[in-house]
């Protein structure tokens, strides 16, 4: 055993993130001639693994790197296998109990044993081996309770063995290294060889019948009704396909290269696997952007293409370098999912869970894709590196929006302990489609009427807060009507992640701020930080924004700080998470401690429900505190009917508190008031009609929408007939 330990690993010291030193073992095979064979099936590269990590085990070190295999065997997996070396001492002790026995008691001691022939096959076996070890134990037992040895005078001798090597079976049982191998290796015959458990030690969540990966096995998908078909990327480079099934609320999502034929694709995976073993990897003294990344991989394998297979067309190549790059980086998998526009949500909830996600078109689908812990780790890696922020047992969540040409989305990970799994992913798509007024009105998500009354809130900056629980389209709806502000307006932005909209190239203006968000200060440890959200809001009133955009108001602190910016007359767009009118006023009075006569400055406030997969406008209400009373009044303007389908218009918009606040400094009578929102509702009933517009002409068309509205009702009525007759 001793000739396994080469000069080919040392102890290495590492930092982590806060600093602290870690050790860790590397391991290097460059000058080894087994280096090119298969690492988990050659019994020489596992023995060699298994001795160093036993010979370095007292070395105090958390991780081990083989390098040249790009093999991370991560604390968890290690632990496993330190926990198997610790019962090794006990083991042997056991067996030489063994043997003494047999020495002292055995009357046929001189003559060759059959018995202790068994027990000398194991010099043969590499102890460091949990999985060879077991197996060798498994079929000595099975053979001497089967007393095969042909003696009858031995069973004494028979009967004390197997009294031990039950102990030793029953310390091997209770290891987690050996759980999953003991429950299959006879339940299964085609489990595979042990190479494929030195696999799962390293990897996890791998299948059984593992062979090459497939997105989806085909079988699984006859008898399912194929409902949409569609491509995505530039160049098109996945097939999209949603299967339903009958009697079943969730969706199947599917996605394969998009080629004409299997042969074809057989084809074009063995060139990319060809091409992959002709590319070396580049190790980068400084962090490098996905993209960068992306480009470097696709121009390497575009000049092998080309020097190589001369038959492929300049398209083939494209397409053939990109997915190339993509499989060196370990993106094949969640990378379709990213830059799928229709994709909202990605969901893991455990490593061993499939994926599923919310389909803008046909809610929650299910996906037959999994992520193996390798492939997981290299997740938290890549988050750890691009964020710069900490994810381990001090800090187990980490949320970090990554935003480049292919995606912008919001990474949310925990880890343990907070995860009793390990680990869980979500991944939130964010304004990859601009959703426009338009868009909303053709989805059922409010009517014109509502997107008049709403415009008209816009135009005079009346205040407007949406409401509602996750995922049932607030930021959607705000980000709708902050692209239908005025050109003119100075509009500041306070986010603690970005989720607005980038209206520069609309021509709008636009200060941008990136905040921390109040739930991640230690208020004993820092009790004012300068980059905390509400800290930010306050400051608002030396800036003269027109309009503020707070994004989402998640703590008390930052409440507080919003109905400051409202008392003193600024307005604009937030959102906060409730699940009814009635349960936002309890958190905004018992949680968040405001004051109820504060709740006049609120404006308007949106109710948002996600019904099945649709997002729907629930009710536009204003919420009034009689200070004589001391009594809070809910008044519903428009809300929905769901036996109808539409909404009802529950009280006189001109009746409302805002308009009697708005009509002390606007000379806006009745008359007036009526004739804005007439046209104003004839222009979104055009929409709702006609077809779709660009987004730029959009926003242009609405800056002189709102051009003309600030001069007259008369230049109003004038451009819009102009307008409607040009687009005939």
């Amino acid at each position: 055993m001793s000739i396994l330990i080469k000069n080919n690993a040392k102890i290495h010291e590492n930092y982590t993130l806060n600093g602290q030193k870690e050790n860790f073992l590397l391991i290097t095979c460059h000058n080894c001639k087994e280096v090119n064979n298969d690492f988990y099936n050659n019994k020489k590269c596992i023995q060699c693994l298994f001795m160093n990590i036993y010979h370095y085990r007292n070395k105090n070190f958390k991780e081990v790197l083989i390098k040249s295999k790009n093999l991370y065997i991560k604390n968890d997996q290690l632990n496993q296998l330190l926990s198997y070396f610790k019962k090794l001492k006990t083991i042997k002790k056991i067996l030489k109990k063994i043997q003494k026995f047999k020495e002292i008691k055995c009357a046929y001691k001189e003559f060759n044993c059959k018995i202790s022939k068994q027990f000398d096959l194991l010099d043969k076996i590499q102890f460091l081996d949990p999985f060879s070890f077991y197996n060798a134990l498994i079929k000595i037992y099975k053979v001497i309770t089967k007393n095969k040895v042909g003696i009858n005078k031995c069973k004494i001798c028979i009967e004390a063995i197997i009294s031990k090597l039950k102990s030793i079976l029953g310390l091997l049982n209770n290891l987690e290294i050996l759980r999953f191998y003991i429950k299959t290796e006879n339940i299964d015959k085609q489990v595979p060889k042990i190479g494929w458990y030195h696999r799962y030690l390293f990897q996890k969540n791998l299948q059984i019948n593992e062979t090459i990966e497939k997105c989806v096995n085909q079988d699984t998908l006859l008898g399912l009704d194929l409902i949409k078909v569609y491509t995505i990327g530039t160049p098109p480079l996945y097939k999209i396909s949603i299967f339903e099934e009958f009697s079943e609320y969730e969706k199947i999502y599917q996605f394969c290269l998009n080629l004409d034929s299997k042969s074809e694709e057989k084809f074009f995976i063995s060139i990319i696997e060809d091409v992959i073993k002709n590319i070396e990897s580049i190790e980068f003294d400084e962090i490098v952007s996905l993209p960068s990344l992306i480009r470097f991989y696709k121009n390497a394998a575009k000049k092998l293409l080309d020097k190589k297979y001369l038959k492929l067309n300049i398209e083939e190549k494209e397409r053939l370098a990109y997915l190339t790059s993509l499989k060196i980086l370990n993106l094949e998998k969640l990378f379709p999912l990213l830059i799928d526009d229709y994709v909202e949500e990605i969901f893991l909830d455990a490593p061993h869970d499939n994926i599923y996600l919310n389909h803008q078109e046909f809610g929650r689908c299910v996906t037959c894709l999994k992520l193996n812990m390798m492939e997981l780790e290299r997740i938290k890696t890549f988050l750890r590196i691009y964020s710069g922020q900490r994810l381990d047992y001090s800090n187990p969540s980490l949320k970090f929006v990554i935003k480049n040409e292919f995606f912008n989305c919001r990474f949310a990970i925990d880890v343990d302990p907070l995860q009793i799994d390990k680990i869980g992913l979500d991944i939130r798509k964010l304004n990859k489609n601009i959703f426009s007024i338009q868009d909303l009105l053709k989805n059922g998500t409010l009517n014109p009427e509502i997107a008049a009354f709403l415009y008209f809130c816009i135009l005079n900056r009346i205040n407007i807060t949406v409401m509602g629980e996750t995922d049932t389209g607030k930021t959607t709806l705000i980000n709708t009507l902050d692209l239908m502000t005025p050109k003119d307006f100075r509009k500041i932005y306070i986010e603690n992640t970005v989720e607005s909209l980038n209206q520069r190239g609309f021509g709008k203006h636009q200060l941008k701020y990136l905040v921390d968000s109040d739930d991640n200060i230690n208020l004993q440890n820092d009790i004012f930080n300068p980059f905390s959200k509400s800290n930010q809001i306050k400051t608002l009133l030396h800036r003269s924004p027109d309009l503020i955009y707070l994004g989402e108001i998640l703590t008390k602190e930052e409440a507080q700080a919003m109905f400051h910016c409202l008392a003193s007359g600024l307005v604009g767009f937030q959102t906060i998470h409730s699940n009814s009118l009635e349960s936002l006023l309890n958190r905004l009075i018992y949680f968040f401690d405001i004051e109820p006569s504060c709740l006049n400055d609120l404006g308007i406030v949106i109710f948002m429900k996600k019904i099945k997969y649709k997002r729907i406008l629930i009710s536009v209400s204003e919420i009034t505190f009689e200070i004589e009373n001391r009594i809070t009044k809910i008044n519903t303007i428009f809300n929905y009917i769901p036996e109808k389908d539409s909404w009802d218009l529950k009280s006189s918009i001109f009746d409302t508190r805002l308009m009697e606040q708005l009509i002390k400094f606007e000379n806006i009578c009745e008359n007036t008031f009526n004739n804005y929102l007439a046209i104003y509702n004839d222009i979104f009933t055009w929409l709702y009609n006609y077809k779709y517009m660009e987004n730029d002409q959009l926003v242009s068309f609405f800056h002189k929408i709102s051009f003309f509205s600030n001069i007259s009702i008369t230049k109003l009525e004038n451009f819009w007939t102009k307008w409607k007759k040009t687009l005939r």
